[in-house]
């Protein structure tokens, strides 16, 4: 056995290699840096947040608070298709053209029941916050409430709008 071991270990050594060694490694090590198109993040997204009575059921985007979908049960119809996550509000200060949806800190919190959601975003001006709430009533219906908290000193706001939402169909 050790003699087939042997002339296996020769033919090895005897072939020739085409390209050197350091030129695969090389062209190896650039390959594996390149992005691929159809490469994603690798972490898992967050499953969304469900709020729902037995007619509706809105998901909302745990990283955001953006609405994702609002699904009919009784129609079997989902109301907004293909929303993608975004801002989940939109705000402007008076006299100002930039609009706002940035935020610095969000925070979510749901009873335990699924019925209502909590919705808390801390934003890019100072002593300026907002919070919603979204819950579905056992009538069927669904509220969004939403609020604006401010500190003496801070601009006056020409319009506030949650939630923002894309694809209605």
């Amino acid at each position: 056995m050790a003699p087939y071991l042997e002339r296996e270990r020769i033919t090895m050594r005897r072939l020739p290699l085409l390209i050197p060694r350091t030129k695969i490694t090389a062209a190896l090590i650039l390959f594996s840096s390149l992005p691929l198109a159809a490469q994603g993040t690798l972490l898992p997204r967050p499953a969304p947040i469900q709020v729902e009575n037995n007619f509706l059921r809105i998901l909302v985007d745990p990283t955001s608070g953006a609405v994702l979908q609002v699904t009919n049960h009784a129609a079997g119809l989902d109301l907004v298709e293909g929303s993608k996550p975004g801002p989940p509000w939109r705000m402007a200060l008076k006299g100002s053209l930039e609009v706002l949806p940035k935020s610095l800190r969000y925070s979510f919190t749901r009873d335990s029941k699924g019925d209502h959601l909590d919705l808390f975003w801390a934003t890019n001006v100072p002593g300026l916050s907002v919070r919603a709430l979204v819950s579905a009533l056992k009538n069927g219906s669904v509220i969004f409430a939403s609020s604006l908290s401010s500190s003496p000193g801070v601009p006056e706001i020409a319009y506030f709008e949650y939630p923002v939402v894309s694809g209605i169909g």
